[in-house]
């Protein structure tokens, strides 16, 4: 007989567990940037295709850990963050058994992440003539044979 107590309390509370999501919630202005953590570009599925991630997006993660998030955007200048997520009380053991599994609850946890995207800047005659003339006198030192040491 006890044993069939406990058995259908178990039971029961499988039934009713709960469960945590965990996302990152990564935001840009201007949104429309692809998204890179830890090295690798993120996929998404959309109308049945995985394609690069862009901004805004929801990433679920299982653990939490340090996360390199670096964002291209074709008319902005890249941007790169060091997210370090520390886990809260909940996810240590024996607790997370409960949180986790026992709790008859959905448990969402969101870090949302944003960026400021610079413009590109807009390219200046000035500096390409800057280029130009150390281009040139570079090259005026090799054919030389003389270092910068050795201009007065």
């Amino acid at each position: 007989m006890r044993f069939q107590y406990v058995f259908g309390l178990s039971c029961l509370l499988i039934s009713l567990n709960g469960c945590a999501e965990r996302l990152l919630q990564i935001r840009s202005d201007p949104p429309g940037a692809t998204v890179v953590i830890n090295g690798e570009t993120i996929l998404v599925e959309r109308e049945g295709q995985l394609e690069p991630a862009k901004t805004p997006v929801d990433i679920p993660f299982d653990h939490y850990s340090r996360f390199e998030i670096t964002l291209r955007h074709p008319e902005a200048l890249s941007s790169f963050k060091t997210i370090d997520l520390e886990a809260p009380w909940t996810s240590y053991p024996p607790i997370d058994l409960f949180a986790e599994l026992l709790f008859p609850w959905w448990v969402s946890e969101r870090h949302e992440i944003q960026f400021q995207l610079d413009p590109i800047p807009e390219p200046d005659d000035q500096d390409d003539d800057k280029i130009l003339a150390r281009m040139r006198d570079l090259q005026e030192r090799i054919q030389n044979g003389t270092s910068q040491d050795d201009q007065p």
